[in-house]
């Protein structure tokens, strides 16, 4: 919620926040966390530029993981660029509009915590509705506390 709160979400886009259960409880950094998902929000903004949009926040909690997924209705992510979307640097936004770090410190974040950030993306109108989905899972308890 935190991370939604801190991000302007421009009125041509619907924010749809939905949870699965009404709290869930984990071991992790919550300003870094924010920091994961106010990154990749803002990208998804960027994304649908001014075109009119959804970006779907979920959270869910499994046995083991809380999962946070986050899908926009964009132009989608081109394959070839999939690969590179969490080196550092790496952008295809215009220049003056990203330093390509946003998504690579997202990763670096969610490695520190033990979990996995994966991309799926459709940019090939032909192949069905455009758009990515950013899925995180993040273990419930500390690693580094349970050895």
């Amino acid at each position: 919620e935190k991370g939604v709160e801190l991000t302007t979400i421009p009125q041509n886009i619907n924010l749809i926040f939905c949870k699965k259960q009404k709290e869930i409880i984990a071991e992790i950094d919550p300003d870094q966390t924010v920091q994961v998902i106010t990154n990749i929000i803002t990208n998804a903004i960027d994304a649908i530029d001014e075109n009119k949009g959804t970006i779907e926040l979920c959270t869910e909690k499994t046995d083991f993981e809380v999962v946070i997924r986050i899908k926009d209705n964009g132009p989608g992510i081109k394959e070839k660029h999939q690969k590179k979307i969490f080196e550092p640097f790496f952008t295809t936004k215009k220049v003056g509009k990203g330093t390509g770090l946003g998504l690579a410190v997202a990763y670096g974040i969610i490695k520190m915590h033990h979990g996995q950030i994966k991309v799926k993306s459709n940019n090939d109108k032909k192949k069905g509705e455009t758009g990515t989905t950013f899925e995180i899972r993040l273990p419930l308890k500390n690693i580094e506390n349970n050895r």
